[in-house]
């Protein structure tokens, strides 16, 4: 867990459990100041949990790779774009190690891990966050990122760390924010809090246009060749927009 402030330095604490839902004392670690969020992952492919900290004070995210007992290696650090207020681990880029992203005041910065646990400079994402999560939110198989500030901001994930451009739901404050299959679709809902008040974004999915029934096919050209013309006649609400592919 983080211990909150802006002292120098700031620390983390760790209680392992003693196996009876009783804990050892807190074994605290050096990170950046300010630490605002923790996450854990398997960040350097050991088998074991790592620790991803957000600091808010400094600007730098710091990681604490797992000795394979519990206790946590000197933090190394990487700079982000802009205070970091959350901090959220998965496979961003489909290569089968864990990547950081941390949320800042008006940016979203992208660490994509080199396989061992370490990360070479930041992808940085116009994208305000306090609060982020992944999820496969349109169920294409990668993690898209959801973020939570002035409203809920949803980057769709193109499959290599690179995204669709935001897509933002409300406009209140969103805290809080938590992901699940509220209403049992498949795809995660968005939950938070905003003021006093319980928000429940529902997942309508699929994003974009699907294919309702399949026609039978159709020869629209002789074997000489020739000009054929296609109408692309959508329902639902306006604005409408396609792709073309064959």
């Amino acid at each position: 867990m983080a211990n909150q402030g802006t002292g120098s330095p700031s620390t983390i604490s760790v209680l392992l459990n003693n196996g009876d839902a009783t804990f050892a004392p807190d074994q605290e670690y050096g990170v950046g100041v300010g630490p605002e969020a923790v996450s854990l992952g398997d960040l350097d492919g050991d088998g074991d949990l790592d620790v991803a900290v957000a600091n808010d004070a400094d600007n730098i995210v710091s990681v604490l790779l797992n000795n394979g007992d519990g206790t946590l290696a000197p933090q190394q650090t990487y700079a982000v774009d802009e205070r970091a207020r959350d901090v959220a681990i998965a496979d961003l880029d489909g290569d089968g190690d864990l990547d950081i992203a941390v949320a800042g005041a008006s940016t979203l910065s992208i660490l994509l891990n080199n396989g061992d646990g370490t990360f070479p400079p930041r992808h940085t994402l116009d994208a305000p966050g306090d609060e982020i999560a992944l999820a496969d939110v349109d169920g294409d198989n990668d993690m898209d990122i959801i973020t939570g500030r002035s409203g809920y901001t949803v980057l769709r994930n193109n499959g290599d760390a690179t995204f669709a451009p935001a897509d933002t739901y409300g406009s209140g404050s969103a805290e809080d924010l938590q992901l699940a299959d509220l209403d049992g679709n498949g795809l995660p809902d968005i939950a938070g809090v905003s003021g006093t008040n319980l928000q429940i974004r529902l997942n309508c999915g699929p994003f974009g246009a699907t294919i309702a029934a399949q026609p039978a096919a159709v020869v629209l050209l002789p074997a000489g060749g020739g000009v054929a013309e296609l109408t692309v006649r959508p329902g639902g609400t306006a604005p409408y927009s396609y792709q073309w592919r064959r």
